[in-house]
Order: structure tokens, then C-alpha cells, then sequence
């Protein structure tokens, strides 16, 4: 879990000053040396480009606090459904 003060235009996707508080669990982080992926575990019916939609401002924000608070590279996202077994990379 972690808690990382953000730039409100990392959220809003608008042009702010102002720090929000972005809190979140991480699913599971795999660290190679200073390199990083992301993995979410999601249970769901939906299909893969359905997820992604759904998901990539998550992981997005996941890994700029990631980057931010642990100085790590992320280099790979991914979402695993584990009710399709399919996996979904996230640009």
C-alpha cells in the first residue's frame, strides 16, 4: 500500500498547483534492481481492450507514485484476469 502526494494534473489531467493525496494497494511490485513492473489482479467478465480501458488511469497513477516515492523505473504494467486467465499489458 502506499500514500504519495501528487500534482492535481496528474489526475485531472488539467493544469494545477494544487497536491493531492493518491492512495492505493498495489497488487504485487516486482523489482529488478532500479526496474519495476506493476501487476493487478482484477476478476472480471470484461474483455481485454474493455480492461484496459477501464484500468490504465489506475496503473498509470500506480506507477507515478512508484517512481515518485521509490525512485524506481517502471517498465511493464500488466492486468491479469483471473477469470479469463488472459493478461493485458498497459502502455
Amino acid at each position: 500500500s502506499f500514500l504519495a502526494g501528487v500534482d492535481g494534473r496528474e489526475i485531472f489531467g488539467e493544469d494545477s498547483d494544487e497536491q493531492v493525496v493518491l492512495q492505493g494497494i498495489i497488487d504485487l511490485l516486482a523489482v529488478n534492481g532500479d526496474d519495476a513492473w506493476i501487476i493487478d489482479y482484477k476478476y472480471s467478465s470484461l474483455e481485454k481492450e474493455s480492461l484496459i480501458k477501464k484500468y490504465k488511469k489506475q496503473l498509470n497513477l500506480y506507477a507515478y507514485a512508484v517512481q515518485k516515492t521509490l525512485k524506481l523505473k517502471v517498465v511493464k504494467k500488466v492486468i491479469i484476469n483471473l477469470f479469463t486467465g488472459d493478461f493485458a499489458e498497459i502502455d
